[in-house]
């Protein structure tokens, strides 16, 4: 008798932390990184002189202005995303493809961007356009950003 309540509560024992490890596993896999990325607008040949930038950290989306033009220019704006359009943002994101023009010689005077997703270059184009751009979901993007922060990215002519 003493044997089976033994072996019984050994069983019970083991259930209740079998159960425990599983549900730990469970909250490790539901736990997901938050997306960042920056959108770096900048003349071609000269990456470091980032003009504009769109980026997102924290779910807080930031349009900035790096290169005031006048003093009545605004420097940036910021947006506390809901879920609904972090979740518009996400899907925009993952369409974006890998994508990487090469430097022409012939091409100068004109705006370049890059697209970097969580610290990892995904996509630079050059003689870049926000018309025109070779991707229809970073235009997508460029737009929607714009839309939520009432920021407007002006990527004039260098003539």
């Amino acid at each position: 008798m003493k044997m089976s309540k033994l072996i019984l509560l050994i069983a019970v024992f083991l259930s209740f932390s079998c159960g425990n490890e599983k549900s730990k596993e469970k909250i490790k896999v539901e736990k997901v990184e938050p997306m960042s990325f920056e959108v770096l607008f900048y003349p071609v040949g000269v990456p470091e002189d980032v003009r504009y930038s769109i980026g997102l950290k924290n779910n807080v989306l930031t349009i900035v202005n790096h290169r005031l033009r006048s003093s009545t220019d605004v420097k940036s704006k910021s947006k506390q995303l809901s879920p609904v359009e972090l979740e518009k943002i996400k899907t925009i994101v993952a369409n974006i493809k890998q994508h990487k023009s090469a430097l022409s010689e012939e091409i100068s005077d004109t705006w370049a961007v890059k697209f970097i997703l969580d610290d990892k270059l995904i996509y630079e184009e050059i003689d870049f356009s926000i018309e025109d751009s070779q991707s229809t979901f970073l235009k997508t993007l460029i737009k929607y950003s714009e839309d939520l922060t009432g920021f407007e990215i002006d990527l004039y002519s260098f003539s």
